[in-house]
């Protein structure tokens, strides 16, 4: 349910920023507006496509992920410095016991790992 109202959501945007595009007003609020929605659209598209693979994301992130949106909405400048740094948090926090970058990759690869 979650993927299919991402979906919709960043599909919804992408229309509303090409209507505003094709017709324009004298409304100043209208600029900004368009220029969110063709920021978020394509952002919520690529998130809609990625939803399987984002379960395996860590918790934080899901609480990290609402401010990268609005910076990408209305900082974009922000978003550039504050995304790095999500990643870099991302990457060199420790990872459980038992579990590295290589036994998850292969097992994501060729399936658990049949005894002996």
């Amino acid at each position: 349910m979650r993927r299919l109202l991402i979906g919709i959501l960043g599909i919804s945007l992408l229309l509303l920023g090409a209507a505003l595009s094709l017709w324009p007003t004298d409304i100043g609020r209208t600029e900004s507006l368009r220029a969110a929605a063709f920021r978020l659209g394509p952002f919520l598209v690529v998130l809609w496509l990625a939803f399987p693979q984002l379960e395996k994301l860590p918790e934080w992130f899901f609480l990290t992920l609402p401010i990268l949106i609005y910076l990408l909405a209305f900082r974009p400048r922000w978003f550039l410095i504050a995304l790095p740094l999500v990643l870099a948090v991302a990457f060199l926090m420790p990872r459980p016991r038992g579990t590295t970058a290589r036994s998850s990759r292969r097992s994501a690869v060729n399936g658990p790992r049949q005894p002996s």
